[in-house]
Formats: C-alpha cells, structure tokens, sequence
C-alpha cells in the first residue's frame, strides 16, 4: 500500500511540476524539496523498520552527485548557487530512489510506470499545440516565435520532445502491446515531431539524427525495419503538419493534426500486426545502419549545398538549418565550455560550486559595463 502511496504522490510531481519555472528559477522549486525530503524520511523510516536495505545497496553509487556538490561547498565561488545545487540534486536523487523503491518488486506498478512518464511528455506537447492554435495563454510559451513550451527555453523542450518521440517509437516495438497501447504511443509522435521543429532547435536539429541512428544500431533486423517505419511515417505526418502550420489556418491546422496522427496510428498498427520476422533472420542487423548512414550523408550534403531536398524545406526551416554553421551562440557555447573545463583543471578534485559559471557572467558585464563608461569619459 506504502508503494502506491509514493508512486501515485510521485506520479502527479512528475506530471504537473514541468508547469512550474523549476528549471531556471530556484525558488520556484523550494516546496518541491519540501515535498520530496518529506516523503524520504518516511521512506527512510519504513526502510530502517523493516530492514531492507536492497534498495539503496543498488543505487548506492548514484549518491556520488550531491556528494560531489556538498564537498565543493568548501570554496563555492557563488554560495547560493552551490547550495541551491546541493538541493537540486538531492532532490532528483531522492525522487529517483522514492520511484525504483516504489516500482521494484510491485509488477503492476512497473507496468504502469511508462505510461505515467509519456502521458507527461503528451501533456507538455499538446500544452504547447494548444498555446499554438489560441486555446491556451501562456507568453513563457513563445520565445521570438519559437516554441518553447513549459520550460520557457526552446533548446531544452525540442530536447524534451525528440526523448519522448524515441521513447515512443521504442515502446512500439514491443510485440506485448494491445490496440490501446499501439493508439497510446503512437498517436502523439506527429504532435513530437511538430513540437521539435517548431522549436527550432538547431543543437537537436543536429542532435536528433546521431541519437536515432544510435537506436537503429541497438535493435534485430526486424525491429530496425518497424523502427525505420514507425519513424518515417510520424515522421511525413509532422511535416505535413508543420508545413500547414506555417500558412497561419489555425482550424485547418488543428483538424489536420489530428486527422494525420489517426492516420500515423493506422499505419503503424496495420504494420504492428506484420509478421516481419518471416524471411529476415538471415539478414545482419549491420545492412540497415550501413544503408541509413550512406542516405543520411547524401541528405547532410544536400543540406550543407542547399541542394534539391534543401529547397523543397519551409522558409523557415532552410533559414535555421543555414545558420548552423555561422551560429554566433554555438561559438559562445563552446567558449563557455572551455570556461568550465578551464574552471575545472584550476580546482579538479573539490571544485568551484554550482552556479559559478553565472557568477563569472554577471562579473564579466559588471567589468565591461565599467569598462563601457571609462572609454566614454576618455572619449569627453
């Protein structure tokens, strides 16, 4: 009973947390870490009255992170931020205990756990769709006409959304799955897709193929061809969607989306009843990386050359795939981790606290601002 308890507790967190400002603002998350220090002493107390310790034997090593974060309080550069790190991690520690005690050794409570977890992420997308189409009002949810989502930042919800797409089209391989499980997965992938390219994410623009290579290279033959599938036909449906999207008909938009995903549904259960294992054992799961590599290459050259497939792509989409290369931010981002690795070597065993990268920021304006000013009084 204690095990639902938690589960259904943690379930909710997991679900309507993301609707909070969390991710960058650390003082929306204080009564999470209330919330989660409070259910793990009572985990604590029910773990010490039963004497079963298994559970934190198998994740003892995961309590490396915060230990690393407490040890760096020592000379935190930015105390505030090392400790609002401190808290953070072991609140994302303690969460990740409280689930695998609550899923480990209950079958029903791990059955439903996936289902939990991409109902979040369906929920974090059609927030966004609906924002999108003037059902929803949340300004966060836009930056500069990019989606953004509950995370008000469009790098993190495209990287959101291509983690529940491929959770997605993995849980679909799954020859266990019944009519509505095939309809659960299957019809938000479209919504996945839309979601990412409208989040105009060049990093997971990049990102996002290398990873769904990755999974093409993990599975059988035959399931590397209903990969292949399942991601070429939600695939054709979000672009069909988001193209319609960039002509501005709301109501004609809404009702294709949903149409085009019914029709991603169908397809794909048509194929889930394929028997694809007649015929293919002989072939070496080798042949379809090798083949998907050799057209990926041709497609990045075409991109690079703005050739054929690369003028057939919206307005908007050839604009951002241009200017990957000439991107002023990725240079900055490569400049600040080489800040980080720089800030490293100068304290490798104890380290500089969390949040010592924002304080070198606001230093280095707080210089140039000054900086700035003596030049103009020079210049009177």
């Amino acid at each position: 009973m204690m095990r639902w308890f938690f589960f259904v507790l943690l379930s909710l967190l997991f679900m309507f947390s993301p609707l909070q400002q969390g991710l960058y603002f650390d003082s929306d998350l204080y009564m999470v870490h209330i919330f989660i220090y409070v259910l793990s002493f009572l985990l604590l107390l029910r773990v010490l009255y039963d004497q079963d310790f298994t559970t934190w034997n198998d994740l003892m090593f995961i309590l490396i992170i915060p230990i690393c974060y407490l040890i760096s309080l020592i000379q935190a550069k930015h105390p505030e931020g090392a400790f609002n790190m401190v808290f953070r991690w072991t609140t994302y520690i303690s969460f990740f205990y409280l689930l695998y005690w609550s899923i480990n050794k209950h079958p029903k409570i791990r059955q439903l756990a996936p289902y939990i977890y991409y109902a979040t992420g369906v929920l974090i997308a059609f927030h966004m769709l609906l924002n999108q189409f003037g059902l929803l009002n949340d300004p966060g949810a836009f930056i500069k006409d990019r989606f953004a989502g509950v995370f008000q930042y469009p790098n993190t919800f495209g990287m959101v959304m291509v983690a529940f797409y491929m959770f997605g089209l993995v849980m679909l391989l799954n020859k266990k799955q019944n009519g509505r499980g095939i309809f659960f997965y299957a019809f938000p992938l479209t919504a996945f897709i839309v979601a990412f390219l409208e989040s105009y994410s060049r990093g997971m623009y990049l990102i996002f193929p290398v990873v769904w290579l990755i999974g093409v290279c993990c599975f059988s033959f035959h399931h590397q061809l209903r990969y292949i599938l399942y991601s070429m036909i939600t695939m054709l449906s979000g672009m069909l969607v988001y193209i319609l999207l960039q002509k501005g008909n709301m109501f004609l938009t809404g009702i294709s989306s949903v149409v085009l995903s019914l029709l991603s549904f169908l397809v794909i259960w048509w194929i889930y009843q394929l028997d694809l294992n007649v015929g293919l054992k002989k072939f070496h799961r080798g042949i379809l990386p090798v083949i998907v590599i050799f057209f990926g290459v041709l497609f990045g050259f075409d991109l690079a050359n703005q050739g054929l497939i690369y003028k057939q792509l919206p307005a908007n989409l050839q604009e951002r795939m241009a200017s990957i290369s000439d991107s002023s931010t990725a240079r900055e981002r490569v400049l600040i981790v080489e800040d980080a690795m720089e800030a490293s070597l100068d304290a490798p065993l104890i380290g500089q606290g969390g949040k010592h990268g924002n304080l070198s920021i606001v230093i280095i304006n707080n210089c140039l601002i000054k900086l700035r000013k003596y030049i103009m009084n020079i210049s009177k």
